[in-house]
This record gives structure tokens, sequence and C-alpha cells, in this order.
């Protein structure tokens, strides 16, 4: 729903869309989710979806594409980043944040690796009690992991039928994108291995910028930080750090324009060369 948000016709129109479409699916998750029933919450889905379209004004030119990426929390909480998402868009942006799905999906995808090591490790030892209770496990999250990723591409699947908007990372393809480059580890959890593959992820896939999104502090986007702004400036890829400690930071709406001005610069060359010219 906040895909339309950049190219609305009536300004607000967007967010007050998706203050509604919220709230009428948490009711229908709340009421129907004990027995798994999805029916009714793709219904309300696809009507709220067939608003959103009517909301966008088709006579927009593309805005800059800037990515999301950084702590879970953070970047998904509106108020714990001072709605960083509407100041960019408030710029000229059209804003991707990967979807708590994301997350989720990761969390299964590192307990596969961990036991896959686990059975390699009893394997070589030939410890037949510790092979049986790893292959256990692995059958666990593999059914887990399975399903999670059915019932994903079975929702961007349906949503992507009716409004325009990009799926999430796939964990597999990130993982082999980091062993490819060598610039991170799986094998280090958390949100770095997922910020820094999925930000690569965004230049190498037509985007114009990546905003890094953390508690001040944080050690995994510190590290996430510390490998992506020498990259992305040796490629001349606009980046920015946005870090968020709960006081009101004077400088950021500075940071943001700055930002976004690269931002724009870069989508112009970007066309220039499709252009040939």
């Amino acid at each position: 729903m906040r895909r339309g948000a950049p190219y609305e016709r009536i300004p607000g129109a967007a967010g007050e869309l998706v203050r509604r479409g919220h709230q009428r699916l948490i009711g229908l998750f709340r009421t129907h989710s004990r027995d798994l029933e999805f029916e009714p919450v793709f219904k309300a889905l696809d009507e709220i979806l067939l608003e959103a379209g009517d909301l966008v004004d088709p006579a927009i030119p593309q805005k800059p594409l800037i990515g999301i990426v950084g702590e879970i929390y953070v970047r998904s909480h509106v108020r714990s980043n001072q709605h960083l998402i509407e100041m960019l868009e408030q710029y000229g942006a059209e804003v991707v944040n990967a979807s708590l799905a994301e997350w989720v999906n990761y969390t299964t995808y590192d307990k596969l690796r961990t036991d896959r090591k686990a059975f390699s490790f009893h394997l070589r030892r030939m410890d037949v009690n510790g092979m049986r209770d790893s292959l256990k496990r692995l059958a666990g999250w593999t059914g887990d992991a399975f399903y999670q990723n059915y019932r994903h591409r079975q929702l961007y699947k349906r949503v992507r039928k009716i409004f325009d908007v990009r799926p999430d990372h796939d964990i597999g393809i990130m993982e082999k994108k980091l062993v490819d480059t060598g610039h991170f580890s799986f094998d280090i959890g958390g949100e770095a291995c997922l910020s820094i593959a999925g930000a690569m992820e965004y230049m190498e896939h037509g985007y114009d910028g990546v905003v890094n999104v953390f508690p001040f502090t944080c050690m995994p986007s510190t590290m996430t930080s510390a490998i992506l702004k020498p990259l992305f400036s040796n490629r001349r890829f606009p980046y920015m750090d946005a870090p968020y400690d709960g006081t009101f930071q004077p400088g950021r709406e500075t940071s943001v324009r700055t930002f976004m001005y690269q931002a724009q610069q870069y989508q112009a060359r970007k066309q220039r060369k499709k252009g040939g010219y």
C-alpha cells in the first residue's frame, strides 16, 4: 500500500489507506489466524490493493528508488525511525523496506544452516545419536522453511496481480552473494549479513540508493556501515547511515535532503547511460 504514496493523486490519501488497511487486516488476523483461514484475509487485501491502485497517478514519472536495510525493529517501527520513510518520500523518493517476513525466513534459514553443520560434525565423529538428533531437527526446520516460503510466494504472487510491489529478497540468494563476493559471511549471524547482502542486491537491481537504519551503537549495523560505505563510495552509489537513539536529531532532514540529491543525480546518470548519451 505504501508503494503508491510517492505517486498518489491526492496528498495523504495513501497514508490514510495504510492506516485503515492495517486496522482492517489486524482485526481479520485476530478472528481467523487461529484456524488458519487465509481466504478472508486475502479477500480484504485484494480490496485494499485495488483501492491503492486507484490512488496512483500514472502520469507521475519514476522517482529515485531507495532500499532500506538495517535493524529489523527500528527500520519497521515508524516512531522509532521518526517516520524516516515519509521524510524520504517528502524529498522525492520511492522507498522499499523489506517485510518482517524476510526476517522470519532468515531465522528459519539460520537454524537449517546450524543443524546442517551439526550433522556434518556428528557424521565425521560417527556419532549416531548426534546424527539422529540433528536429522530430527533438520526435518522440522525444513518443514517450517517450506511452509513459510510457500505462503510468502503465494502472498506476493497474489498481490502482484493487482498492484506492482517488489518482493522480498531470497535468503539463499543473499548468502550466495556474500560467498561469491567475500564481503561478509552468514556464519556471523544477525542483521549484518542480511543488510549487506540486501544492499548489494538493491544496487544490482536498479535502485538509486540505500539507507541503513539502526539503533545508535548497534554492532551489526556498525559492521554493515563499515563494509557498505567504502564499497558504495567506490562505485559512486548513494548511501546513508541513519542511527537513532530516541532523541530528536536536528541534522536528520539535512542528511536526507543531501542523500536524495545524490540519488536523483545517480538516477539521472543511469537514465543517460540507458539512453546512449
